[in-house]
């Protein structure tokens, strides 16, 4: 589950990306991926994704298509679990920029006392 709870990020950020640049798409926006569509109708089913920014066309309970509107994807859960995970990103950063900070000043150290 946690495998794919990190395919969720990857499709938030395309479609605030899409939400962010509307004037540049035409709209309802087909999406023909069957993985994406499984992806989205999943994360409309947690909850994570707003339904009234989907239309979902089905035919004898048989998913036709899916298509955006170009509403904002995100429901008030999704935006908090996506803004949980970029300040997790952002904490991971941090510790990696300090982990090569400290190894380069004892890099330096290292050469200084030697040389």
């Amino acid at each position: 589950m946690l495998k794919r709870r990190e395919e969720y990020f990857p499709l938030f950020d395309l479609l605030l990306e899409i939400y962010g640049r509307r004037a540049e798409y035409e709209f309802p926006m087909r999406i023909n991926d069957s993985a994406r569509i499984a992806l989205i109708l999943e994360l409309i089913d947690i909850g994570y994704l707003d339904f009234e920014s989907f239309i979902v066309k089905k035919t004898r309970g048989e998913i036709n298509a899916l298509y955006y509107t170009g509403g904002y994807p995100l429901s008030k859960q999704g935006l908090i679990v996506h803004r949980s995970h970029l300040h997790a990103l952002r904490g991971r950063y941090i510790k990696i920029a300090a982990a090569l900070s400290f190894l380069s000043i004892a890099a330096l150290l290292y050469y200084m006392i030697i040389m």
